[in-house]
């Protein structure tokens, strides 16, 4: 976490650790092998770990890197034949605003992979590795980037590392290599992303996933979210861009297509929640409740207009 703002950094830890996560559960998924990965968080005042790593995930805010303003939501230190630790950053602020939890697990994931050596992809529409280099949009036409690995990404890194993991590449990948996704999601070498020399500076994700409708387990960083927006620590429009997430993955209604469909009113904002809810909120992170009770309140409001993304 950012040495400047310790605690403020430390509210994204969570979502961190699960777009990296996510890495590892799709590619066990898809391909077997163990993808596991350890995590250790660095204590105030000091620099050093217990193990030697080899990623260093750094959360920074806009006062250590103005970048975080306007120029990218996170970047790797990515080069032919990268020291270690590989060193990326994840902004926790953007326009000198906190960033959506949602947005900085997916440029987490976006920057871990970068550091696992895969660079980004080109004209694939909304990959979660879309991005800009030299100025211009390596997916032209892309206004949302997805918050989880596509076939094209997985098939890459499987063409890298085979399927035992992350520990070393074993297969005789060479740099600027290009892999090609092809209609059932294989990829080979000698096509796809060109990786360029030198840091890779991202926009980043510009928002977590388009949508679909599909079901998908409710990410930790979430129930984390609610147990300090039931406190007070964060604001109710941090915690609505979490359950703007939970729409995205699919979990709960698009409020939308409900009101399309005659349910309700449409996209209240979380100022219109009642109180009940954020109690609710805070039982759900002490484990009082389960994640189907608090889903079921949450898309309740959302057919009522009464909360939205």
């Amino acid at each position: 976490p950012s040495p400047d703002d310790h605690d403020r950094a430390m509210r994204y830890i969570a979502p961190v650790q699960e777009g990296i996560i996510m890495w590892t559960s799709v590619m066990e998924s898809r391909y077997g092998g163990q993808w596991g990965v350890t995590f250790e968080i660095a204590e105030p005042g000091d620099p050093f770990f217990a193990k030697r790593p080899d990623v260093v995930v750094n959360l920074v805010s806009h006062e250590g890197d103005s970048g975080c303003i306007d120029e990218y939501l996170g970047w790797a230190e990515v080069y032919e034949d990268p020291p270690r630790p590989v060193s990326t950053f994840v902004c926790t602020t953007s326009a000198k605003r906190p960033v959506p939890a949602a947005d900085a697990a997916a440029t987490a994931a976006h920057e871990f992979i970068h550091a696992m050596g895969l660079g980004h992809a080109f004209n694939k529409r909304g990959d979660l590795m879309c991005s800009v280099e030299d100025g211009q949009a390596t997916c032209p036409g892309s206004a949302l980037e997805s918050s989880a690995p596509s076939d094209l990404n997985t098939g890459a890194v499987a063409e890298m590392y085979g399927a035992d993991g992350f520990a070393n590449p074993n297969n005789p990948v060479q740099y600027k290599s290009r892999f090609y996704g092809g209609a059932a999601g294989a990829a080979a070498a000698g096509a796809g992303p060109v990786q360029d020399t030198g840091p890779l500076r991202d926009a980043g994700p510009a928002s977590a996933g388009a949508g679909g409708n599909r079901t998908a387990p409710i990410p930790g960083w979430i129930k984390a979210s609610a147990g300090w927006w039931a406190d007070g620590a964060i604001s109710d429009a941090e915690f609505a861009a979490g359950i703007g997430y939970l729409v995205q993955i699919g979990v709960l209604p698009d409020p939308a297509q409900a009101t399309a469909a005659g349910q309700g009113g449409g996209r209240g904002g979380a100022a219109g929640v009642p109180q009940w809810v954020k109690t609710s909120a805070g039982w759900w992170a002490d484990g009082a409740i389960s994640d189907e009770e608090f889903v079921r309140g949450i898309a309740y409001l959302m057919s009522a207009g009464a909360a939205g993304p």
